[in-house]
């Protein structure tokens, strides 16, 4: 039988680094162009609009899945000791 190691402490660093690099992210954009009339510049203002959009949309999904990986996380924790308290007494009866 293989044994999966998991070290808590570096995925809850490493989920605190997303979720920090997550929050610095800046979606907003420049303001749209105004004074000019030309078809290009609307079209680049509405391609900004939808990005600035789609932006925040993946900030908002990558904070869900980190919230999501950090409550997994914590169940998986929760499962281990579980787990390592049922088979405690076995070890001693072993010994």
């Amino acid at each position: 039988m293989s044994e999966i190691k998991m070290v808590y402490g570096d995925i809850e660093a490493r989920l605190k680094d997303m979720q920090s690099t997550c929050q610095s992210l800046q979606p907003q954009i420049a303001a749209p162009i105004q004074e000019n009339n030309l078809d290009s510049v609307h079209k680049f203002n509405q391609i900004s609009s939808k990005l600035e959009n789609l932006l925040l949309r993946y900030q908002e999904v990558l904070s869900n899945n980190i919230k999501t990986a950090e409550i997994s996380l914590e169940q998986m924790k929760e499962k281990d000791f579980q787990i390592s308290q049922t088979m405690k007494p076995e070890f001693h009866q072993i010994k």
